[in-house]
């Protein structure tokens, strides 16, 4: 049953939102297309570098953590100025290397850890915290790379940030001291919370796996999180305006670009460039009804979408 299906987090917020993101997906959308070399990615890899090399009490500049930046994409068979915001990334977790520090404080070398997968097996709840100071002043960080900035300390982030706080307390036995967002783009952000607060995240929680099936519910905020989205028909009945990182139309013509990508005119005149050969949906012809998610718009009316690393389709026929 869905509804006692091991949930992340993040799954956990969103089927609150939406009881039909518990239901099952055909699997049309990877769990991360292309996501092992984007700039995020990369961020929280060297961040956890940074950390666990001890560099954080000694590079306050972030030189430390620019060169973890490159070493992690060096590893992965990238460079910075090959992945989008790959250069921007790289310069803001420079700027953002003192507000790490200061978030990690004086905790001892063994007491912070980085990616650590905390669970609850009774309640089937399990999430991979970005940095946890284990003992002395208690804390669960929440790294914010490049992704949906807007959200950071959104009600969505928060009510995650809770549901870890449980999850540190069964792994070690007490609630953190501190919740905190750490941004690269707006340095640390303090979450306040108490232990009701955690207990009506958890009531939710258990409300919304009651629930887990039902009708679809579809919104802005959470659907874009969503991985049945290119299935759901609900989703596609939004105005676009209410998904604005999506196309949906007939193919009107393929183009391959010197480079290797391929751009496709959707109707009526919109251009969809920068795909990936595996990016371009099964089946791509002229005449073929596509939807296509998580592209970048057009800064103004007229200009081509183009595609980002997590970009994915499908063909309806």
């Amino acid at each position: 049953m869905y509804n006692n299906a091991w949930l992340s987090p993040s799954a956990a917020w969103l089927i609150t939102q939406c009881p039909a993101a518990a239901s099952p997906s055909s699997g049309s959308v990877p769990a991360a297309a292309g996501a092992a070399a984007d700039a995020g990615s990369l961020a929280h890899e060297a961040v956890r570098r940074w950390i666990q090399q001890g560099l954080s009490r000694s590079d306050p500049a972030g030189v430390g953590l620019m060169g973890a930046f490159d070493k992690a994409a060096d590893a992965a068979g990238v460079r910075a100025a090959s992945i989008e915001r790959g250069v921007l990334t790289r310069a803001r977790l420079r700027r953002a290397a003192p507000a790490l520090a200061a978030a990690l404080g004086k905790a001892p070398d063994e007491a912070v850890e980085c990616e650590v997968t905390m669970e609850d097996s009774v309640i089937r709840l399990r999430g991979r915290a970005d940095v946890v100071i284990a003992h002395g002043d208690t804390a669960v960080l929440d790294l914010k790379t490049t992704i949906h900035e807007e959200a950071v300390a959104s009600v969505q982030v928060r009510q995650q940030l809770l549901l870890y706080a449980h999850l540190f307390q069964v792994r070690y036995g007490e609630l953190p001291r501190r919740l905190e967002i750490v941004s690269l783009a707006r340095g640390r952000i303090a979450v306040p919370f108490t232990a009701d607060d955690i207990a009506g995240a958890l009531r939710g929680l258990a409300n919304a796996r009651r629930d887990a099936g039902g009708p679809a519910t579809p919104s802005l905020t959470a659907c874009r999180f969503c991985r049945r989205r290119l299935e759901c028909g609900a989703h596609w009945g939004l105005s676009p305006e209410d998904r604005p990182d999506t196309v949906t139309g007939r193919i009107l013509k393929l183009r391959a670009a010197a480079n290797g990508s391929v751009g496709l005119m959707i109707e009526p005149d919109v251009w969809v460039t920068q795909l990936r050969p595996g990016q371009v949906p099964h089946g791509a012809r002229p005449g073929a009804l596509v939807r296509l998610i998580f592209l970048r718009g057009p800064a103004s009316p007229g200009l081509e979408w183009r595609a980002t690393a997590r970009t994915w389709g499908v063909s309806l026929d």
